[in-house]
């Protein structure tokens, strides 16, 4: 069985050209749904619908992230 790191499997996720709807954990205990989002150095970006970041989330703030299968943004 192969590994993979967290990071890769964001990678893959948000490259299929169609990055699926999340809900992010926050070690704060918040949570943030990322609909229009891409992963870019060591953070998680979600964008408005006209273009402006929405949420800047670092992987060190993530606890869990839910993936939900069937939908796309």
């Amino acid at each position: 069985m192969t590994q993979r790191s967290f990071a890769d499997t964001l990678v893959e996720l948000a490259n299929n050209g169609q990055s699926p709807r999340i809900n992010v954990g926050l070690t704060d205990r918040n949570r943030v749904t990322l609909t229009k989002w891409v992963f870019a150095g060591d953070c998680l970006i979600d964008f408005w619908p006209s273009g402006t970041p929405r949420h800047i989330v670092p992987l060190s703030q993530v606890v869990i992230i839910e993936v939900f299968q069937g939908e796309v943004a």
